[in-house]
């Protein structure tokens, strides 16, 4: 178990902390502010901001991903297993997309992707402040369980990597374009000069670049986690500062809601 992710969960206690039954985005940017001065590695939500709310909670929200720098905003994707074109959409979310995240990795043997045919994207506000992007889809196996996650999907001729391989590729200074994907076997993160990494690392990988997760605990018994609104309190106390930053300091953070009680 990784000693260096953390998940930041909204519950059912986070809703009644706000007083609220929906999640306002100026509550998440009292969030994002608790965790700028917490020395994480990379922020990443589990949500995707696709539509406006609030214009004073949009404004907050979108000035807090800045602040903070290191924030993944994830894209979702509707696929198919075999060759579609893909639906391009105006606005800046996509042209950043286009122009900034979308690559090709060395590739080897008989490719067989999802092709991405359409996108959940980000609000054109918030993919303008953030650090980077990559995809969160996932596909149930025939019995319904999930345990593969696809990593990486292709949007025309291009590749869009799984959001953790993305952020990872970024904390090893390794770009996408020096990955090797052998197709039915492995992806090889190589252990290039001026990379953070020791060793390639290798991820096996099926036909359509799926790996399989063997999880080892149930959810709420793996990593470390903390409630969202226990963050914003203990951020408060000077008195707590200290345990709070030895608790993230160097962390990949992982924000998702997992509440089950709210009318939304």
């Amino acid at each position: 178990m990784s000693t260096h992710i953390v998940y930041v969960t909204i519950t059912d206690e986070t809703y009644d902390y706000f007083g609220k039954n929906n999640l306002d985005r100026a509550d998440l940017a009292k969030l994002n502010n608790a965790l700028s001065d917490l020395g994480v590695e990379g922020v990443a939500y589990d949500i995707i901001f696709a539509r406006p709310s609030n214009p004073e909670s949009d404004r907050l929200f979108k000035e807090s991903i800045k602040h903070l720098g290191n924030v993944y905003l994830p894209v979702g994707f509707e696929c198919s297993d075999k060759k579609r074109p893909f639906k391009w959409e105006e606005g800046s979310a996509y042209d950043r997309f286009r122009s900034e995240y979308l690559k090709n990795p060395i590739e080897e043997g008989n490719s067989t992707p999802f092709y991405a045919t359409r996108a959940l994207m980000q609000a054109d506000a918030f993919i303008e402040g953030a650090y980077n992007t990559g995809h969160i889809s996932v596909f149930s196996d025939p019995d319904g369980v999930y345990r593969h996650a696809v990593m990486l999907i292709k949007v025309g001729d291009q590749y869009m990597p799984t959001l953790t391989l993305a952020m990872f590729l970024d904390y090893a200074r390794i770009s996408f374009e020096e990955v090797v994907v052998e197709w039915g076997d492995k992806i090889t993160i190589p252990a290039v000069k001026g990379s953070f990494l020791d060793d390639d690392v290798v991820i096996p990988i099926d036909e359509n670049g799926r790996v399989f997760i063997p999880f080892a605990q149930k959810w709420n018994q793996g990593f470390k986690k903390m409630g969202a609104h226990s963050l914003i309190e203990y951020i408060k106390d000077e008195n707590l500062r200290g345990n709070v930053t030895e608790f993230f300091e160097g962390s990949f953070v992982f924000i998702g809601d997992v509440a089950v009680g709210t009318s939304d």
